[in-house]
């Protein structure tokens, strides 16, 4: 697991989208998934619907607490896999499964931005924080990687419970000893110069590096980020392809399953209606809805797959 703290504009956040397009330059789906928790909103916008993603992009309490929910359930899980074949890491199971008749498991990457900040939001008694704590304690062995970065290091956020299981803590510039002790364990970090971003202090197991970082433009993210989008996105057939102009022209990119079934009865089910919603929800194509009244709504990631899937004449 890694800690990541800075202060803004030191190079925290050039650093987590530089090292999600290194990750992503090299593994496929297969090999890769990532959890995106961004409660800014902006942050992790690029990688919406790439194929690593085990859910949407998180922004509300709400949805991190989902996703956390879902890494849980995937680390018990994998246990009880790990038993069956006698492993005690990810790698000595993805060695012996193939023997069993099982296949590999993706190493899965957990990444959230200000995460003292969602951990306050939700509440340090809730279901997402126990989550947290559990997931940095024993997702390591079982191949769920986390990386927490913040802004604002709080020593009652980030708890010895929490911080005693990151073996790597990377502190840009911070604006007092204090929060460089928290994520560092020492003083140092504060002292870092304002005027070269992504100048690092890095904690390695018991040695202590000073680092520079690198700068990715975002139309590299970008272009990386649609690579996997575009290569993931099977054709539409032409009935989902009038759904999303039917919801785009007339619903404001909303996509209520009743509507559209009374629209068109006759070309889709309301049971396949409902299995593509949830199917699209989960590639990113359309958001979660945040309660039983609103409908889901067309994300980017849809638009792109329409527009892209349209003959060249279109």
């Amino acid at each position: 697991h890694i800690l990541v703290g800075g202060e803004s504009r030191s190079g925290k956040s050039t650093w987590l989208n530089a090292m999600l397009v290194a990750l992503l330059s090299t593994y496929t789906a297969s090999e890769l998934r990532v959890a995106l928790i961004d409660p800014k909103g902006v942050e992790f916008t690029p990688f919406s619907g790439i194929p690593h993603l085990v859910k949407p992009v998180a922004i509300t309490p709400h949805q991190a607490s989902a996703v956390l929910n879902w890494l849980v359930t995937e680390m018990d899980a994998r246990r009880e896999l790990f038993a069956g074949v006698y492993a005690r890491n990810l790698v000595t199971y993805n060695e012996r499964a193939p023997k069993h008749g099982a296949s590999p498991l993706p190493l899965t990457l957990v990444v959230i931005d200000e995460v003292s900040d969602i951990a306050l939001q939700c509440g340090l008694s809730s279901a997402f924080y126990k989550n947290l704590i559990r997931l940095s304690s024993k997702g390591a062995a079982f191949g769920l990687i986390l990386i927490l970065a913040t802004q604002n290091p709080k020593a009652e956020v980030l708890n010895t419970l929490i911080r005693g299981n990151m073996s790597t803590r990377i502190a840009f510039r911070v604006s007092s000893a204090e929060h460089s002790r928290t994520i560092l364990g020492r003083g140092g970090a504060q002292e870092l110069p304002r005027t070269v971003r992504g100048r690092m202090l890095a904690r390695l197991d018991d040695a202590m590096v000073r680092l520079q970082g690198f700068h990715v433009p975002d139309d590299r993210v970008l272009a990386v980020a649609r690579r996997w989008v575009e290569r993931s996105q099977p054709g539409l057939t032409p009935t989902e392809r009038a759904l999303v102009a039917y919801a785009l022209d007339e619903l404001d990119g909303a996509f209520p399953i009743g509507r559209l079934y009374e629209q068109f009865k006759g070309q889709i089910s309301h049971r396949q209606l409902v299995k593509l919603g949830r199917r699209w929800e989960g590639r990113g194509w359309l958001t979660t809805p945040s309660s039983v009244v609103e409908p889901r709504r067309a994300t980017e990631a849809l638009r792109n797959a329409f527009l892209g899937d349209a003959p060249p004449d279109a």
